[in-house]
């Protein structure tokens, strides 16, 4: 092959093989840069979930109560006055706190040995049901927005028989009342204490 021919084809073939490396290198460049970039956008995607969690976790009005606030204090629901000729100055027993369907209550009781005063408030109108539902109940007018009456002591965290108990529906909330002294009590002995409880816890 003339010397000339031999140059060229050198040549060709010199060009082929940059072109080549070129082409090479554009491709490797290409596949470096791809995987930052699906990098960047799996971080951006795990951001994105991260957030979305915090997001469910923190919806509007987790941190604020979805009652009508605290539960009043049983305690003061009746007046002193009202229960000196029932037991006479004795100290109450108040208790608080969640009971076992998760739903606030605030009891409170006085006792002697004849005579049993019981006054409790709770979140939301599941325990008046019960007694409405599940208890030989009768309704009762005139007291809160929707009232019943038993026989027996139910309360929260005490149960005796032989007294009255009202229940009432009273804003969302149930106030329950009993009474129990020697014999059977009436609702008629019962009805002063469980409206002033009533009137008091709206």
């Amino acid at each position: 092959m003339p010397r000339r021919h031999q140059l060229s084809a050198l040549i060709a073939m010199t060009i082929l093989s940059i072109a080549m490396l070129v082409a090479c290198g554009d491709d490797r460049s290409e596949q470096g840069a791809a995987t930052p970039t699906n990098d960047a956008s799996a971080g951006s995607t795990s951001e994105s979930t991260a957030q979305d969690d915090v997001d469910d976790d923190t919806e509007p009005g987790d941190d604020t109560d979805p009652g009508d606030g605290e539960l009043p204090d049983a305690c003061s629901l009746l007046d002193p006055a009202e229960l000196s000729p029932l037991v006479g100055d004795v100290e109450p027993e108040a208790e608080s706190g969640t009971a076992i369907d998760m739903l606030d209550f605030s009891q409170c009781a006085w006792e002697t040995d004849d005579t049993m005063v019981v006054v409790a408030v709770r979140d939301g109108p599941a325990r008046y049901e019960m007694h409405r539902d599940n208890l030989p109940s009768e309704p009762v007018d005139g007291l809160g927005d929707e009232a019943v009456t038993m026989a027996g002591v139910s309360s929260e965290t005490v149960g005796a028989t032989g007294g009255r108990t009202v229940s009432a529906l009273v804003g969302g909330r149930t106030v329950v009342v009993a009474l129990r002294i020697e014999g059977q009590t009436t609702l008629d002995v019962v009805r002063p204490l469980a409206q002033a409880a009533i009137e008091r816890a709206r």
